[in-house]
This record gives structure tokens, sequence and C-alpha cells, in this order.
């Protein structure tokens, strides 16, 4: 019978999704974007999955947009992108815990999607509880 330190252990715990997961290594690998629809504790949120190098060097690109303070700030964010995201020897591992996710759209209220203008999502791959491949999109 498992200890009570054990059972602390196992309900801690969350799962990965392993499909995602090796989704999500492609994409840092060969770094190009993939349609995807996320599941999230009753939220839908759907855009197209990118390499973690493409989101931090966008972000940063933004940032330096914004003036003194934001090219300061992306100086963190440039660093993190060659030293995560970038693949140095063969046996280079990508960080493979978070999805990143660029042209974001949300469900709103009334159940049709709304676009995040200019926004990306990090987001960890253990909270996502489903997905779909591909987009969904309000009907045209």
């Amino acid at each position: 019978m498992p200890t009570e330190e054990q059972m602390k252990s196992v309900v801690a715990c969350k799962i990965q999704d392993e499909d995602l997961l090796q989704l999500n290594d492609v994409v840092n690998r060969v770094d190009f974007g993939l349609g995807l629809t996320i599941f999230v504790k009753g939220s839908v949120i759907s855009g197209s999955l990118i390499s973690g190098k493409k989101y931090y060097t966008a972000l940063a690109g933004k940032l330096k947009e914004s003036g003194e303070v934001g090219t300061a700030l992306a100086v963190y964010f440039d660093q993190k992108a060659e030293s995560q995201y970038t693949k140095t020897s063969d046996d280079f591992i990508f960080p493979n815990n978070f999805l990143h996710i660029d042209q974001v759209e949300i469900r709103r209220d009334d159940g049709r999607m709304g676009q995040l203008n200019g926004g990306m999502l990090r987001i960890k791959i253990e909270e996502i509880e489903g997905y779909i491949l591909g987009n969904i999109g309000n009907p045209r």
C-alpha cells in the first residue's frame, strides 16, 4: 500500500499529453507553424502553434517598438530565444513544457471567436485538457 508521501506525489503530478509534447518538439526543431485549438478550464483558444524561438523573438521585437524600457526588456527575451531555443548541437534538447501560440482567438460569451490582436500565448502543456489540430473560427 502506498505511503501518504507517495500519494501526495501522485496527486500533485499533472499529466502532459504525449501527442502535444511530440507536436511541440517538432515545431521547435523545424520552426514552423501549425493550426491548433486547445481547451483549458472551460475556455476555447485557437491559433497557430509556433516555436519557442519565434515566440521570444517576436516578443522582443514588440518590446523594442515600445521605447527605451521595452528595448531593455527585449534583451532578456532575445537571450532566451538564443540560449533555450536555438539548436547548438545534434543532441540539443528543446524545453518541452510550454506551448507558444500566435494569432490567438478566444471563444467569447456569445460563442463566437474573438481575435486577440497582436497577442501571443504561452501556456503550460499540463494545463491543457484537450485539443484539435487546426483552427476554429466564426462561420462566414
